[in-house]
């Protein structure tokens, strides 16, 4: 009987830990910016983003279902056009505002602490 509850306890665990509804998957996610292209992408075992605008960048995320915090930890140090540098910093600044994320088809939805949304494209 024990062995029965315990193997049933382990199953029903995993099953729990095997769908997360709000994974982020690893896909590239495209948005535009002051005409500059930006990616991002995530990697959920590790809890790691990274991505690139004129500059590649990478840092850790916490997330709670659809609730996620984005540190910013880097970034490579090459010059660029000055409105791709000025998108660049704006989009770090958005990425330390970004409180909750959506994935809906082909879409990756960012909603910022003033409730604006950021729609970016697989």
């Amino acid at each position: 009987m024990k062995k029965t509850l315990l193997a049933l306890t382990i199953a029903l665990s995993l099953s729990a830990c095997a769908s997360n509804p709000y994974d982020l998957d690893s896909s590239v996610y495209y948005y535009q910016l002051n005409n500059t292209p930006i990616t991002i992408s995530f990697d959920s075992d590790a809890n790691r983003f990274s991505g690139k605008v004129v500059n590649n960048y990478f840092g850790t995320y916490e997330q709670h279902e659809n609730s996620v915090t984005l540190h910013p930890l880097g970034a490579t140090m090459m010059m660029g056009p000055e409105n791709a540098m000025q998108a660049e910093q704006e989009w770090m600044q958005i990425l330390l505002h970004v409180k909750n994320i959506q994935q809906i088809d082909n879409h990756l939805i960012f909603t910022l602490s003033n409730g604006t949304k950021i729609r970016l494209v697989k």
